[in-house]
């Protein structure tokens, strides 16, 4: 009877794990970059396998033990940093960021503090620097913590620490500095010394371009399946916020040590693991380094990573006791490290995902298209286009760039939008996704990715390509244009760049100019007031980029000074309403000629 049970469990274990290695193999062909796949249940391995190749100059392929970098997954090893320093006594999660790093800005208008507890759950308002207008351009650039600091240190907060919620890699910086204030050791050597060499994790790593890591897989960017090699990335430049890297069997280690094995006591696990509350009470799908949500009434917490050539994702369900890491060596619109990660665990569980699918009539379908507004200012657009629906999600956007929810490894300018496949007249799947969306009545849609949950209602604004870039245009305008075409002064946002064009002994010439000085030049002068009228805009939109040219004419007072025309160009994204983002600007002046109304 006993080698009977013993034969059943066995032959159940077979047939899962010819389920999984299914789902897995169906996302990684083998001629392309791939992924190394872990799942486990009651510490069983149920799958254990490298798919598609490691390099795909030398075809060789990748197997379950090689080296990936795993992104932001380093974040939940930061914020396990700081919860052991706090069984040490060395600080709280309550401290204002400046007990410990005292040369960091006070906040103007006293009273308000950046604890640690809102750099771990990205609702501290600073401005994240992967996210500021010239981070490409530093990416090569080897610096100390100190020069990282310095690249968002000056920066206003986008809102009040406490008040909302914004992924932010910068607090994760913080975070790293804090460690080795606290600690007297460097990030590198704390970790090592308190997580990794207890753990065994011999195959774990602070990332490093000179070190010689064995069995390291190569990074690779992507375009519709035309790979090459990953764009070089200092990885003094992620820091605590992304720049470690290890192997799925690691982070199995990583996994044993978070079932009450002793790393960190039961007090810093529910800190861990608790949805962070924001000062008005509402608690959001993040923790101290960990998203948090449920699939089919099963807790769930994990954090996906996304760097230079390489994407990923771990998840647990601790009342299941399962485990699941994907680790790719691919940065591109297939790599889909959650969506895998995810389908495995339902399968795990016995409950997996549905995608059946029924076919609808084009006008069943067309009676959804519009825009939805939720009470945060996201808005999703849903647009009719032959016999299909596609959905697009416009972020409620840090005024700097940042993003309000965790983001997926490929949030990219000019992504394309999502496509809907209907599982009824008003559910619909997102294709590419475990994100359903269901429509309610004539106004509402309601959109869930395991147990979160996002409500809109329909709204009138207009969504058309080019009234969308207009607002977006508005946005250098420091007022609102009136009917008869008056304008307030302009004023540049933080994230473009402006190019004059100037005449300087005659012969044109220009040169870039921040907002700052734009601003300064422009309005903050001395003498009679700046007058600026603007009309008739002119909008081109080709596919993913548009064009705007804005005729203009300044006045000193009611004097005539010069007129021209604006042309900014600006690309598509999906971080931010209107869902056109500025990319450059070029300001054409004469003196004389102007047609004006």
């Amino acid at each position: 009877m006993i080698l009977s049970s013993f034969l059943v469990a066995a032959v159940a274990r077979g047939e899962i794990a010819s389920d999984l290695d299914a789902i897995a193999a169906s996302f990684y062909p083998a001629a392309e970059p791939g992924a190394a796949v872990l799942v486990m249940k009651d510490r069983q391995v149920l799958l254990r396998k490298g798919y598609g190749l490691a390099d795909l100059e030398q075809a060789i392929p990748i197997e379950p033990d090689m080296v990936f970098r795993i992104g932001s997954v380093t974040k939940q090893f930061t914020a396990a940093a700081i919860l052991l320093l706090e069984q040490e006594g060395k600080l709280s999660v309550e401290d204002d960021l400046r007990k410990h790093l005292p040369d960091y800005p006070d906040l103007p208008q006293g009273g308000r503090t950046i604890a640690i507890a809102h750099l771990l759950t990205h609702t501290s308002g600073i401005r994240s620097y992967t996210d500021m207008q010239d981070f490409g351009k530093k990416m090569r650039d080897d610096m100390s913590v100190d020069e990282v600091i310095a690249l968002f240190r000056d920066e206003p907060l986008g809102f009040e620490p406490g008040e909302k919620y914004a992924y932010n890699n910068s607090g994760y910086v913080l975070l790293g500095a804090i460690i080795e204030k606290a600690s007297g050791k460097t990030y590198e050597a704390y970790l090592r010394e308190k997580i990794f060499e207890p753990l065994g994790m011999s195959q774990t790593y602070y990332g490093s371009a000179s070190r010689i890591i064995p069995r390291r897989a190569q990074g690779y960017d992507g375009v519709n399946a035309e790979f090459g090699n990953a764009e070089y990335l200092s990885m003094t430049i992620p820091y605590a916020a992304g720049s470690l890297l290890s192997t799925v069997d690691d982070l199995a280690k990583w996994d044993r040590a978070l079932s009450g094995t002793g790393l960190l006591s039961q007090a810093s696990l529910d800190k861990w693991w608790k949805p962070f509350s924001l000062a008005n009470g509402e608690s959001i799908h993040y923790g101290y380094g960990w998203s948090i949500s449920s699939y089919e009434g099963h807790p769930v917490v994990g954090h996906g990573g996304g760097i230079n050539g390489f994407t990923c994702y771990l998840l647990r369900m601790p009342e299941d006791r399962v485990f699941v890491t994907v680790l790719t060596n691919r940065n591109d619109e297939k790599a889909n490290p959650g969506v895998v990660a995810r389908k495995l665990a339902a399968a795990a569980v016995g409950k997996p995902v549905n995608e059946s699918t029924v076919a609808l009539e084009p006008g069943a379908l067309a009676k959804h298209g519009g825009l939805f507004r939720t009470s945060e200012g996201a808005r999703y657009l849903v647009t009719p286009d032959a016999d299909r629906l596609l959905l697009r999600r416009f972020g409620d956007e840090h005024p700097e760039g940042g993003r309000t929810r965790d983001p997926g490894p490929n949030e990219r300018l000019n992504r394309a939008a999502a496509k809907l496949l209907p599982v009824s007249e008003s559910e619909f799947l997102v294709e590419d996704s475990l994100t359903r969306a269901r429509f309610e009545g004539a106004n509402g849609l309601v959109v869930e990715d395991w147990g979160r949950v996002e409500r809109a209602e329909r709204t009138e604004e207009p969504f058309d390509d080019p009234s969308r870039v207009l607002a977006a245009v508005q946005k250098l305008f420091d007022g609102v244009t009136a009917k008869d075409g008056e304008a307030m002064r302009a004023v540049l946002d933080r994230d473009a760049r402006l190019v004059r064009t100037e005449t300087g002994n005659g012969a044109p010439r220009t040169r870039p100019m921040s907002a700052a000085d734009f601003v300064a030049r422009i309005l903050e002068h001395d003498g009679p007031a700046l007058r600026e009228r603007i009309w008739s805009p002119e909008v081109r939109v080709a596919d993913n980029l548009a064009t705007v040219w804005v005729p203009y004419a300044f006045y000193v007072g009611e004097r005539f000074t010069h007129c021209g025309e604006d042309a900014i160009q600006l690309a598509k994204t999906d971080l931010g309403w209107p869902g056109w983002k500025i990319i450059a600007m070029a300001d054409t002046q004469r003196p004389t000629g102007c047609n004006l109304p």
